[in-house]
């Protein structure tokens, strides 16, 4: 097999095992090299089944082994993995009708993102493994939003309480739904306020007027318009780091799901959007990573539009020193702490690494640690409450048009 480093990729024989198992032909399948087998059999068991792990491409790969060795011993391993993920797929199914009825019956709109959603798109026998629902509701709305989830039997704030809230400018409230299921109840697409302060993002209000609705499993939910979806699922992969190649499946899927629909993705309005909320080269940088990589239908004048030249230089650049995707992931890739700091210009960019690295360096000399640590309470601590009108009003400021 090719090597795959000139795609960004640390090349071993997991690697190429991973890399094999997300590439698909032009009609979705996978596509299957007459040296597959020989691919497969080389690559360590155990390493495959911890970088499979660390890499969030369980399902593909479990598809893709079943389809060219399935006597190769990760599969057993793997299919337990799947079953669990069936398991949690069938229980957060469960919670999302419970909050959408709940939500519908407060008159508030929401819109269903990632997890679900995406496992949906995913395509292929095996199930995408994801660990919780996240839900888009206007700032406006956020409030009967939880004391509607609340009144349906959901745990508001199980770990934080609204002051550490409020202090962190978190863009989301933590929920516990019934079926012991998480629930991250979005007011913004991005709940750090860094992002919502370097980029342009439509708010909530917008984005949920032209959803659309979704068939999940035989009941239909409202989830972002393909062209939001597609920014999204590329810009939430490049804040994360970039470094996990689930997130280039994600983004695969879902420009194959949006361009498939009968009205098609429109990818004037992807670049149009993309370059009003300020994020240009971090989409552009993963939708050209996804299509190396999985062999993603993106037109290539979409990712020239989208290259902003020097950013997009220096991305380019990082990437020939530090591969973006190995097999063992590391805490702190070069590549990785760059992309986290990808604005839509060089200088901007180049001060938001600076500025980061700056800030590193002043706390491991101050004998602190490099990344600030937030304190998680166990419990809200007492007054707590009273915290929580002054957190709504700081979501309706920040959050609304």
């Amino acid at each position: 097999m090719t090597s795959t480093r000139a795609n960004g990729v640390a090349d071993s024989p997991v690697m190429q095992v991973l890399v094999a198992s997300v590439r698909r032909t032009a009609d979705g399948k996978a596509v299957i090299t007459p040296d597959a087998a020989c691919v497969a059999a080389a690559a360590e068991p155990a390493a495959l089944a911890k970088a499979t792990a660390l890499h969030g491409v369980n399902h593909r790969v479990l598809d893709w082994l079943e389809a060219v060795a399935p006597d190769h011993p990760v599969v057993g391993v793997l299919a337990e993995r799947n079953r669990e993920a069936a398991r949690l797929d069938m229980r957060v199914r469960g919670a999302l009708r419970i909050a959408c009825a709940s939500l519908g019956a407060a008159d508030v709109a929401v819109a269903a993102m990632k997890g679900p959603v995406l496992s949906a798109i995913a395509g292929g026998n095996a199930v995408r493994r994801y660990g919780d629902l996240d839900l888009l509701v206007s700032p406006e709305d956020l409030g009967r939003a939880a004391d509607a989830l609340a009144d349906a039997g959901a745990v508001v704030m199980p770990l934080e309480g609204w002051q550490l809230l409020l202090e962190s400018r978190h863009g989301q409230i933590p929920v516990r739904l019934p079926l012991a299921v998480s629930l991250d109840l979005h007011w913004h697409l991005s709940s750090q306020q860094s992002h919502r302060n370097s980029f342009a993002i439509d708010p909530a209000a917008v984005l949920l007027a032209r959803s659309e609705r979704f068939r999940l499993h035989g009941e239909e939910v409202s989830v972002l318009d393909g062209v939001d979806m597609v920014l999204h699922t590329a810009a939430h992969a490049g804040w994360s780091g970039g470094d996990r190649l689930g997130w280039l499946v994600d983004v695969d899927s879902v420009v194959r799901w949006a361009s498939a629909r009968p009205h098609g993705l429109d990818w004037d309005e992807v670049v149009a959007r993309a370059m009003k909320w300020r994020m240009g080269p971090l989409v552009g940088d993963m939708l050209a990573h996804t299509v190396a990589i999985t062999g993603s239908d993106v037109p290539v004048e979409v990712l020239r539009n989208l290259d902003r030249g020097g950013v997009s230089r220096l991305l380019r650049t990082v990437e020939r020193v530090s591969p973006l995707l190995r097999e063992e992931r590391p805490v702190r890739g070069l590549s990785t702490l760059v992309r986290n700091d990808v604005l839509a210009t060089l200088p901007a960019s180049l001060a938001s690494i600076t500025g980061r690295f700056a800030a590193a360096a002043a706390r491991r000399v101050r004998g602190l640690p490099t990344d600030t640590v937030e304190e998680i309470f166990s419990a809200p601590p007492a007054g707590d409450e009273d915290w929580r009108d002054r957190y709504l009003a700081f979501a309706r400021e920040e959050g609304s048009p």
